[in-house]
């Protein structure tokens, strides 16, 4: 007899292993779906869909929400059109089942900018006074920029505008909207008859070349007096570049101020003499150097003559025709010309002390009535005119300006044959 082994009980519990999986995992996804859903519809609620105009507007979760956004939607609208106006005539309302509804101001502000008369557009202010309203702010920035534009030059630093320009984006009648042409045209600097033309303040750099005076060196001769004074060498003028700022309004120059300077070309001074001792070289000293050089032919007083007269009146003193004739002290020129009689050529000097000397019988006077003359300067030329022997130099003075009186009291020295 044979036996044989048999896998039958097996097998059986194989597939009843198989079946309990089965029904777990279709448990499990059951439950996955129904979890699913209620997670999904969780998110969901009765709403009441607003249209305006056949669009859906927006929604909100309640009846008296509605009414409120409503209500307010209608007030504002009137705020903004100057009239009443019923938005509720041009709704309809559906209820439905929403995700996220809105609140009562969020659907009154969609309402508001659903109707057609009302626009949100860029309100322009002028130091907080409305000039216009345009599409947006980039128009605004295109008219500033453009009036800005005519007032702007290569040499322009800065530009802007004095007043407060401002704007900001709100709800109005569209009736109201501004052309940007004729708000470009209030703003406009030029138009005189806008309370809101702008003031355009800019700020130039500019530069000029100007001259740098020379200046004079002065260098003080010990031995001259004070109105002595030598040219030495001319000066001449330098260059610098000058830079400026330059404030404009509207184009208009209203300050120019300094910023700097730039020498270019150095100056070169004018260089000059002065003495240095005080007064003048023609003020008179208080003494007579001698007039001329000479011999002395005839002395002050009487005398045994046969031309001229007998009680000489000054000091001869003989030499050749033009031999120089000296002023003996400085003084003011009172008399330069011909006598017509005994003195011929005759020139008289008053000096400060209220003297007078005499020059007489010259043949060439070189000082003119009105000239000042210096102690030492060549005055005239000795000679032989009117009433002489010979040529000579008649020499006189006079100290109350009219008298004669003997030189040699005064004279300091004696003739002088080589001067």
């Amino acid at each position: 007899m044979i036996f044989r082994h048999s896998n039958h009980g097996a097998h059986e519990k194989q597939g009843s292993d198989k079946r309990r999986k089965a029904l777990m995992l279709s448990a499990l996804t059951a439950c996955a779906l129904v979890f699913s859903l209620l997670c999904v519809f969780s998110s969901y609620s009765i709403c009441y869909a607003v249209s305006y105009g056949g669009q859906v507007v927006g929604q909100v979760s309640s009846r008296a929400e509605l009414t409120a956004a409503i209500e307010e939607a209608d007030s504002l609208a009137g705020e903004i059109l100057g009239e009443e106006h019923y938005i509720s005539q041009c709704l309809s309302v559906t209820a439905t089942v929403g995700t996220v509804p809105e609140s009562a101001e969020e659907l009154a502000g969609k309402l508001i900018e659903s109707v057609d008369s009302i626009v949100n557009r860029c309100c322009v202010y002028v130091d907080g006074s409305m000039v216009g309203a345009i599409a947006d702010d980039g128009e605004l920035q295109d008219i500033l920029d453009a009036i800005a534009a005519r007032y702007t030059t290569d040499s322009t630093v800065s530009v802007g505008i004095r007043e407060n320009v401002t704007y900001e984006y709100a709800l109005i009648n569209a009736e109201l909207e501004s052309d940007p042409e004729e708000l470009a045209w209030l703003l406009d600097p030029n138009n005189g008859e806008s309370q809101y033309r702008l003031t355009v303040v800019s700020r130039e750099s500019s530069a000029s070349v100007a001259s740098v005076p020379h200046g004079t060196v002065v260098t003080y001769d010990p031995e001259g007096y004070s109105d002595e004074v030598e040219h030495v060498s001319d000066g001449q003028d330098g260059l610098m570049v000058c830079s400026y700022s330059v404030e404009l309004e509207n184009g208009q120059v209203v300050g120019r101020h300094l910023t700097g300077t730039q020498v270019t070309v150095e100056p070169q001074p004018e260089e000059i003499t002065v003495g240095a001792l005080p007064g003048s070289r023609t003020d008179s000293r208080g003494f007579y150097i001698w007039p001329t050089t000479g011999l002395i032919t005839s002395e002050f007083g009487g005398r045994e003559t046969d031309v001229g007269s007998a009680d000489h009146s000054g000091l001869d003193i003989g030499n050749t025709i033009g031999t120089d004739v000296w002023a003996a002290d400085g003084g003011d020129v009172i008399y330069a010309g011909d006598t017509h009689a005994g003195y011929g050529l005759l020139v008289k000097v008053l000096h400060d002390n209220g003297q007078v000397t005499c020059y007489a019988h010259l043949s060439r006077i070189l000082v003119s009535v009105g000239d000042r003359v210096a102690q030492g300067d060549v005055i005239a030329r000795m000679g032989d005119t009117g009433d002489v022997t010979g040529p000579h130099l008649h020499f006189e003075i006079r100290p109350d300006g009219e008298n004669p009186v003997d030189p040699m009291r005064y004279m300091t020295g004696w003739p002088e044959f080589d001067r």
